[in-house]
């Protein structure tokens, strides 16, 4: 845990790590390095039914299996032509290999979509009661841009009643994915994510903060923590596409309905520098809770994070978010001022956040 800064103590320095809290994943990551996949299969298997910590921790593996020079997965595969863990991470990297090549534009795009959407089904059958396979297909909703497969493109029903219940305030989306989600693992922080960028992809018209703050209302007390984070999500969001033009958009975290936003998903916070949390939901909330002028409850968030830093929110506020270098001087520029003893006077006299006006 990090201490409260003093003069003359040394500097903490920012550390990203796709891992996080999680260091069994982090030995993971490093065997894959040395291309072992019985780190992953260990890893998985160890993991079990606990569909957080298998979400959370598939998602990372596959990220890091889906840039690596070598087939790391399809190594396993050939060994234990049978494994369903073996089959659920080969959905999982051939997902993360279409959402890299549709966001870089790439022509192939369109075929690797096909190939992951295949592979999801193949998982799922393989593993009808593990969400991990419909997350990871419900990730690909993003790349349905125009509009193709109906899986990402339901007429409005709500997720919570029978499929033939309409909800005519929800526009159109993967409402059938969604609730087979919630059937396995309500409450899934990766699925929430997933359909907030799906139901919100150009051409939807529906606001991310509304789809958001929807889907918050299901957060039970004590249940769904990570849930009550996605207002924090849609606000950085909001304030990096409009912030420039909008600048009373710096102030939307201290007023009302986000001030509200931020309040609750600091009560239902689950402070802890464990696995299961999130370290990119307490950059969040930190950073909305600094914003807020909610300083010493910031200090807390703070105080689990440490070192930990992931790049967003903190390079929105700065004069060029492609600089990881000043995002990192940001997020220490405001645990200074929060874990100062003497912030509410330092704070009080700090411009809210975003980078300065011209």
């Amino acid at each position: 845990m990090a201490r409260r800064s003093r003069i003359g103590e040394e500097s903490l320095v920012p550390v990203y790590h796709p891992a996080g809290f999680d260091v069994p994943l982090r030995t993971a990551l490093q065997e894959m390095e040395a291309a072992r996949w019985a780190a992953i299969r260990d890893l998985l298997d160890a993991t079990g039914s606990d569909w957080g910590l298998r979400t959370s921790r598939s998602q990372v593996l596959a990220a890091a299996a889906a840039r690596a020079s070598h087939d790391i997965v399809g190594a396993w595969l050939d060994e234990e032509p049978d494994c369903t863990d073996a089959h659920v991470m080969r959905a999982r990297v051939l997902v993360q290999r279409a959402l890299d090549a549709h966001h870089r534009g790439q022509p192939r795009a369109r075929a690797l979509v096909e190939a992951a959407r295949t592979s999801c089904y193949q998982a799922h059958v393989y593993a009808p009661a593990d969400p991990v396979p419909l997350v990871a297909w419900l990730a690909l909703g993003v790349t349905d841009v125009r509009f193709l497969y109906r899986e990402f493109w339901l007429p409005r029903t709500d997720p919570m009643q029978p499929p033939e219940t309409s909800d005519p305030m929800l526009p159109p989306g993967p409402w059938g994915l969604w609730s087979a989600i919630w059937e396995r693992h309500p409450y899934n922080r990766e699925a929430a994510h997933q359909l907030l960028r799906c139901a919100s992809r150009p051409g939807t018209g529906a606001p991310p903060m509304v789809l958001a703050r929807w889907v918050t209302s299901w957060a039970d007390p004590g249940m769904g923590a990570a849930l009550l984070m996605l207002p924090l999500y849609a606000a950085v969001e909001t304030f990096r596409q409009y912030g420039e033009s909008s600048p009373l958009l710096r102030r939307q975290w201290a007023d009302y309905p986000v001030r509200r936003d931020v309040l609750k998903a600091a009560d239902g916070a689950d402070l802890r520098a464990d696995p299961h949390v999130s370290v990119s939901d307490l950059n969040y909330l930190a950073h909305a809770l600094f914003s807020a002028g909610e300083y010493t409850r910031a200090a807390d968030v703070f105080e689990v994070l440490g070192c930990h830093f992931t790049r967003a929110p903190w390079a929105y506020n700065t004069l060029d978010p492609s600089q990881d270098a000043l995002a990192a001087h940001e997020f220490l520029r405001v645990r200074s001022i929060c874990l100062s003893p003497a912030r509410t006077v330092r704070a009080r006299d700090t411009a809210p956040p975003g980078p300065a006006p011209p």
